[in-house]
């Protein structure tokens, strides 16, 4: 008796043991599967800055001004080199504005001699509401705002939308700190740069140009320089 319930025993005790292992592979695999499951997630959710810079090119960009000097028959133009290595999500963006022509007929509508010219609010209400609420998540600040770079403006940390300032001079002191993070460089054309019309400042209001458009900088300021044309330039320069 006492040996037949020994045996049964060691048999129930030998098949209880091999439940229990089955049991704990089963679990270490599941576990297995959701860790890897996270971590190829994680990596597919956010791809590495340098990452990103190296699979997007340099490009040029020649944009055609109008209205210089508050002339309107005075145009010249820039050309602007993007540099992904200093900004990639910057000049992503910056890439795709171009391509949707959203800079034609931009006004630039913040002159400060010294400081910088700025622009980028779409003078067509409907095509500056499909762009004006997607905010874009900062860059670090890798080059320094000297003159001649190019920039987007922001309201604060990963606000930039399609605002772009020039520096006029040398603003790093001023910007670096600040978040603001150059994405490419005015490689021809400082002289046209500096032709744009400056003589309303700071005046016209920024949420009037996006509720009313190009018909309130028309009415109101007729002179200030705008984008003519923006296109990829594939001549040296």
């Amino acid at each position: 008796m006492d040996n037949e319930f020994q045996d049964e025993y060691g048999a129930r005790d030998r098949r209880n043991r091999k439940y229990k292992i089955i049991a704990a592979v089963s679990v270490a695999i599941v576990l297995l599967a959701v860790t890897i499951g996270v971590v190829v997630a994680t990596t597919r959710k956010t791809p590495s800055s340098s990452s990103t810079s190296s699979n997007l090119p340099s490009r040029t960009f020649a944009f055609n001004l109008g209205s210089l000097e508050g002339d309107a028959s005075q145009t010249g133009t820039i050309y602007i080199k993007t540099r992904p290595d200093w900004a990639p999500l910057g000049v992503d963006r910056f890439h795709d504005l171009v391509e949707s022509d959203f800079f034609i007929n931009t006004h630039f509508f913040r002159v400060v001699p010294g400081f910088v010219v700025q622009f980028g609010i779409s003078g067509d209400t409907a095509i500056e509401n499909q762009w004006r609420l997607k905010d874009l998540k900062d860059d670090p600040v890798v080059a320094k705002n000297v003159k001649g770079t190019v920039s987007f403006a922001n309201s604060g940390p990963d606000t930039r939308t399609t605002q772009i300032f020039i520096n006029l001079s040398d603003n790093s002191k001023n910007l670096d700190n600040l978040g603001f993070a150059p994405i490419g460089e005015v490689i021809l054309g400082m002289d046209i740069v500096e032709r744009i019309n400056s003589e309303w400042g700071q005046q016209a209001k920024q949420q009037k140009i996006i509720s009313q458009g190009n018909s309130y900088l028309d009415t109101n300021f007729p002179r200030m320089s705008y984008v003519i044309s923006a296109i990829q330039s594939f001549k040296p320069v």
